[in-house]
């Protein structure tokens, strides 16, 4: 075997160092500024959110406050143009009652001055319905209480009321007061049409948060495990359901009729 030895020997040895630098994530300098950088960033989209979030509740407050400036304006509409008309034709229709006329002719009148008092009283319901006014619990206990009153009295049926003190500032949204209004008017009609009642009891209780509405008759009553849901059972179940309320019955035979509604009404947040 042969070698061959190119170049010429070096006279002085030569050595290259090299410094390898320690890695960067184990300098405390590298952790401190990125704890920094990462506070930084977290505060700024923080605060975006925070912005964001405050610009969608001004606009939600703008929106609800012009939409209870509109219903407000349409329930004042309501009731100082629609709500004198009637009023007017109540009016004639009772002065021509007593004009000399036939028999049918005056029945026809007193019908027609009928219909348009039971229009005015839908249409005050209405208006107080869409006031944002009356979007609180003190109102629909106050009008409930009163309807009661009213629909006794009209029918000649003593009525008792008993109602506790409310929270006079709770809010209660206007398809809230609709739906129980609505849900408790079926039930006294048919306390006073069909259950051949004396005397009419209504029950107002709140344990927070739920409203208890109870109304109970010394009718002829019905087997409450036997009967079979109608029209207005099947109403006043579907309009509390549509507000998260449940309706009860209690009832048997000869021993009156007894129903109960209960309604969430959660604290304003």
């Amino acid at each position: 075997m042969y070698w061959t030895t190119i170049g010429s020997p070096l006279a002085v040895e030569r050595r290259l160092d090299f410094v390898v630098l320690e890695p960067l994530w184990k300098h405390p300098l590298f952790w401190i500024s990125g704890s920094v950088v990462i506070a930084i960033l977290l505060w700024l989209g923080g605060r975006a959110i925070i912005q964001k979030r405050i610009r969608q509740h001004l606009a939600s407050a703008e929106q609800e406050h012009l939409i209870e400036r509109e219903r407000l304006r349409i329930a004042r509409d309501l009731h100082d143009d629609l709500g004198a008309r009637l009023t007017h034709i109540s009016l004639v229709s009772g002065l021509a009652e007593n004009e000399p006329q036939s028999a049918t002719t005056r029945e026809n009148f007193q019908q027609i001055s009928g219909m348009a008092r039971e229009l005015v009283a839908a249409l005050n319901q209405t208006v107080w319905t869409v006031n944002p006014e009356h979007d609180h619990l003190e109102s629909l206990v106050d009008y409930v209480c009163q309807l009661t009153h009213n629909l006794c009295e009209t029918a000649r049926i003593r009525g008792r009321i008993h109602s506790c003190e409310v929270p006079d500032q709770r809010r209660v949204t206007s398809e809230t007061r609709h739906n129980v209004t609505l849900a408790v008017k079926e039930a006294l009609h048919n306390a006073i049409k069909h259950a051949g009642a004396a005397e009419i009891t209504l029950r107002v209780e709140f344990n927070d948060p739920r409203l208890r509405i109870t109304i109970a008759d010394d009718g002829r009553g019905f087997d409450s495990a036997a009967v079979v849901a109608g029209n207005g059972l099947g109403n006043m179940r579907r309009r509390m359901a549509l507000i998260g309320g449940v309706i009860s019955f209690e009832s048997s035979p000869g021993a009156g009729t007894q129903v109960h509604f209960e309604v969430p009404i959660p604290p304003t947040s």
